[in-house]
């Protein structure tokens, strides 16, 4: 019984450092941002979306990406 009960603490303790890692070790790379703040969608043609990136990067890069949100009828379309 007691060493199920120093298993569970053990289990529950390691759980806690796992979950409570620190975010600002994570390796830090070039940067990405929209070009524009404002994109127009027109209805007749595709829109084009530049992403620029703060440095150089070493070789070809593919960044998959989804944009959400709701727009408001009247308010931004």
């Amino acid at each position: 019984m007691m060493k199920n009960i120093i298993s569970i603490i053990c289990l529950l303790l390691s759980m806690c450092f796992v979950a409570c890692h620190d975010d600002d070790s994570e390796e830090k790379g070039p940067q990405l941002a929209f070009s524009e703040l404002i994109y127009t969608l027109d209805a007749e043609e595709p829109l084009k979306v530049e992403i620029r990136v703060t440095e150089p990067v070493s070789a070809n890069t593919s960044v998959k990406f989804n944009v959400r949100g709701a727009a408001v009828q009247g308010e931004e379309y």
